[in-house]
């Protein structure tokens, strides 16, 4: 039993960093939340990149006007997920990652995720161009990079209207 004990955690790897509720919950302080699902159309979905889910749940911060992504991707082989965090005007406020199921040591730091900051959906917002490269986490980084890229194309495509 002592032997299992100490090999579990080498086992287990899988994390969750923060809950999307509690990430909301901060991001909302003192603000209205308003929760939201869009139904994709065909026509919609073709102007997308793949890998775009047809239902899509965004929520919206009022006093800030900032609207809430969230996208769970593979890295390597397992999953990670990250809270995208769009301004009305399609700049990336901020991205969060919420949970990363692959080793520890690939996880990029929140000052590389802080490049993204201002950021909107144009043909620089790629790895080697407006985002550097990380060495040892080059698989991580390009995850991160596509899953801001998609959800700026999304942001773009639903709109900054108001939500119901």
């Amino acid at each position: 039993m002592l032997v299992v004990g100490l090999l579990l955690p080498l086992v287990v790897h899988a994390r969750v960093i923060q809950h999307t509720e509690s990430f909301l919950d901060e991001l909302s302080q003192g603000c209205s939340r308003t929760r939201s699902t869009h139904y994709l159309t065909e026509a919609q979905k073709g102007r997308l990149p793949g890998g775009v889910a047809s239902v899509i749940v965004r929520h919206r911060i009022g006093c800030s006007d900032r609207f809430v992504y969230f996208d769970s991707h593979r890295v390597r082989s397992q999953a990670e997920t990250l809270a995208v965090v769009v301004d009305a005007r399609g700049r990336v406020d901020q991205v969060r990652v919420l949970s990363f199921d692959e080793p520890e040591e690939y996880l990029p730091k929140p000052k590389w995720f802080s490049t993204f900051g201002e950021k909107r959906l144009s043909p620089g917002l790629a790895l080697q161009s407006e985002i550097p490269m990380i060495t040892g986490a080059t698989l991580s980084a390009r995850a991160a990079t596509d899953s801001v890229r998609r959800i700026l194309s999304v942001h773009a495509e639903l709109g900054a209207g108001d939500v119901p």
